[in-house]
């Protein structure tokens, strides 16, 4: 009867479905489709089916569930849809069930569409199990996955992205890389996607990611190209965290390098040798000093040694084995050419897998340490020989500068007095006397001067301390060790002393370097200063050259026993006595303040240079003289200076004098009208040159003669220099004048 349906046409017969059409009274009128599976799905076969009620074909729970919905879809003229399955022969059937009305003119019907969806569900459900443990291990992997367009913006991150870099997957979609990446690293990472891009390959590099806690992390990534669902080029990338690998090896590569500094600076000499004596192993310094290397590992360490260090380094190395303290000590080692060098070594017990001792012998050369202590040593003992000379020759040089001076005026008063006697005088036989032994004995004076200068050491001259402290300022900074600073306060005035500027300057820098070493290596400051003291008793003026520091201070020490030799004995750093002897050598005076506790300051009182002893040196002559012009006359002696003037006054000048340095310069500027200065070569031997330049520096014009009475020539590195020898006469004064374009090409007459 269903034949004659219109509906029949709708019907699918399939091996992957069934139709079965029910009446109003929930019996089956019709089946289509797999019969055989359908009788799977009840007790009774699909043909003893027909005609019958759910609840005479099949379970009770099933037909009750069956009836229930066909009742409600013909009453309400609605589809319903249902899943489900059931267990046959330990197999599980999942199938979906279709419920359509129909209305016909013979009444009205429920069409059952079963379908049979067991391989789509297991499929479904390897899927979601796919799915769910491809999502577990996303989540959980070190891995980051991340796509990229070709201009190197995200397109797609992995959920671990907040867990790994600090982001949140959502806020990375859309942005640059480039924005996230180091400063440094970035080129890498453009010249990486080029790569990508082109060869479709990329080089293994790490950089530098910045992570959202704001801190910067490793990175190394592995991308690939590859073409997207939607035909665009991606670049996809696998990019791990490597901060710790990258730190561990860092860390790694500097204990590593910091030991290479260590074998191959501190301790460059290492070898390790077993209870034996054999040696296993030498370090790279060590075999290049022994020479041979190709003999040294698996020798006898006592073949390389000294012969007569041997028994000596036996026994120490029994105490090593022993677990007794040893003190550093200082072994011979041959060199590969038939010498020996000196090394320093200590030594430990190293503990071995199989309990065996080894013995790990670490130490430094100090060959050259030793050679230098020797000559040191030997320089010293040569000075200390040479005191007594050396005072000699300083006696000497003054004996016969100081009767040099004597003779100048002898000779210049005689010559005066000779020019003053009437024609055919008796006396002028006499006087030629006078000055030709005059004349001899100051060349004997000068030979005695020449003489004695070849042990001389001590070259006093005027200077100015605070330009003294300039210039030395580089040769004090080489002194100041790392994490400490040097300060310069320095009075802006000249301040002028008679002093060895030689002497002065190693006395500073010494005192510099213990500044130094009372900070130690924390660093600190050390202050250099330079100021006028306050007037002494009769007017006297001092200057202080003082060196302060911020160190630990003397621990209480008495500040001025420093400077003792017993306490030099105990503390080298500090106790010197040549810092003494200097001072004293310049006639002054060295105090040490130390309060207990932090900083300590040395301070060197010196005599002050004043403008007050330039000698105001008044013409004798009449009131004719000084018509020529004034020339300034500088001697240490007054009496040899007022001979001088008075020569100059008979000549026609007017004499200006100073009796040091400072008085000089000042009436060099103050003096317009000077047309010449005559200058005692014996108060600035040891730098004419210098300080002719500062004359020049002030009167660039004016011509400057050198009195000498101890050289007959000028000093070889200054040839050009005027020069005229002692005791002065008229004639040689004035030719000496006229030399240097000061005195007219007349004859002088005497007056």
């Amino acid at each position: 009867m269903l034949g004659h349906f219109a509906y029949e046409s709708l019907l699918i017969d399939s091996q992957d479905q069934i139709v079965a059409v029910y009446d109003a009274d929930v019996r089956l009128v019709a089946i289509y489709g797999d019969y055989a599976k359908a009788e799977r799905y009840g007790s009774t076969k699909a043909a003893e089916a027909l005609g019958r009620t759910p609840e005479e074909s099949m379970a009770d729970s099933h037909a009750t569930m069956l009836r229930e919905i066909i009742e409600r879809v013909i009453e309400r003229q609605e589809p319903e849809s249902i899943q489900g399955g059931f267990r046959i022969q330990q197999q599980r059937i999942s199938f979906r069930a279709d419920f359509s009305p129909l209305q016909t003119p013979e009444g009205r019907f429920t069409i059952l569409r079963l379908l049979d969806i067991s391989d789509q569900q297991d499929l479904l459900r390897e899927l979601n199990q796919s799915d769910e443990h491809y999502r577990h291990m996303v989540e959980q992997a070190l891995d980051v996955f991340m796509d990229l367009d070709l201009k190197g913006r995200v397109q797609y991150v992995s959920p671990n992205a907040s867990r790994v870099l600090g982001h949140a997957p959502e806020k990375l979609l859309g942005i640059g890389m480039m924005a996230l990446i180091h400063p440094d690293d970035r080129e890498n990472m453009r010249q990486c996607l080029r790569s990508v891009i082109h060869r479709d390959e990329s080089d293994t590099f790490v950089y530098r990611f910045h992570h959202g806690d704001g801190r910067w992390i490793w990175l190394e990534p592995s991308a690939r190209r590859y073409r997207g669902a939607d035909g665009a080029q991606r670049i996809g990338s696998v990019t791990r965290d490597v901060t710790k690998q990258v730190l561990a090896l860092r860390k790694t590569e500097q204990s590593d390098r910091r030991y290479r500094i260590l074998a191959d600076s501190a301790f460059s000499l290492v070898a390790e040798v077993n209870e034996t004596g054999e040696v296993l192993f030498v370090s790279p310094r060590f075999r290049e000093r022994l020479g041979k290397p190709e003999l040294i590992i698996g020798a006898d360490f006592g073949r390389i040694c000294h012969p007569d260090d041997v028994s000596r380094l036996i026994r120490i190395v029994r105490r090593i084995l022993d677990g007794m303290p040893v003190e550093p000590f200082v072994t011979r080692f041959a060199d590969g050419v038939g010498g020996w060098w000196y090394g320093e070594l200590l030594g430990t017990v190293l503990a071995n897998e199989d309990g065996r001792g080894r013995i790990l012998i670490f130490g430094r050369d100090i060959t050259d340490d030793l050679e230098e202590q020797e000559a040191r040593s030997a320089l010293e003992e040569r000075l200390s020989s040479g005191e007594l000379a050396r005072g000699v020759a300083d006696l000497a040089t003054d004996v016969a500068h100081n009767l040099n001076n004597l003779l100048a005026i002898a000779v210049g008063s005689a010559d005066m007095l000779k020019r003053e006697l009437p024609t055919d005088s008796p006396a002028e036989r006499r006087i030629e006397e006078i000055i030709r032994a005059s004349t001899d004995a100051s060349a004997l004076s000068r030979q005695l001067g020449m003489i004695a200068r070849g042990g001389e050491t001590s070259q006093f001259e005027t200077i100015d301390l605070v330009e003294l402290v300039h210039h030395i300022e580089p040769l004090l900074l080489t002194s100041i060790t790392p994490g400490s600073q040097l300060r310069l306060v320095l009075q802006r005035d000249p301040c002028w002393i008679d002093a060895d500027a030689s002497q002065l300057g190693q006395l500073l820098v010494t005192l510099v370097r213990n500044a130094c070493k009372a900070i130690g290596d924390d660093g600190g400051e050390v202050t250099v200063s330079v100021a006028e003291a306050a007037s002494g008793l009769e007017g006297e003026r001092w200057v202080v050259l003082a060196v302060e520091d911020d160190g630990s201070g003397l621990d209480g020490h008495p500040g001025n026993r420093i400077l003792a030799p017993d306490f030099a004995a105990q503390s080298p750093e500090f106790g010197q006595t040549v810092p003494r002897r200097i001072t004293e050598a310049h006639g002054g005076v060295i105090r040490v303040g130390s309060p207990v506790g932090p900083g300590t300051r040395i301070g060197i009182r010196l005599p002050l240079l004043s403008l007050d002893g330039a000698l105001a040196i008044q013409n004798e002559a009449g009131p004719d003289s000084g018509s020529l012009g004034r020339v300034l006359v500088a001697d240490r002696d007054p009496a040899a200076c007022k001979i001088a003037s008075q020569l100059l006054a008979q000549a026609g000048y007017q004499a200006v004098g100073a009796d040091h340095a400072a008085a000089v310069l000042e009436l060099v500027a103050a003096e317009p009208d000077l047309v010449c200065a005559l200058i005692d070569f014996e108060m600035w031997r040891n730098s004419p040159i210098s300080f002719a330049s500062e004359i020049r520096a002030r009167r660039p014009q004016l011509p400057v003669i050198w009195l000498t009475g101890v050289a007959d020539e000028p000093p070889a590195e200054a040839p050009n220099l005027e020069t005229v020898r002692k005791p002065l006469q008229l004639e040689t004064l004035t030719a000496k004048l006229q030399q240097a374009g000061v005195a007219p090409g007349s004859e002088i007459r005497p007056r």
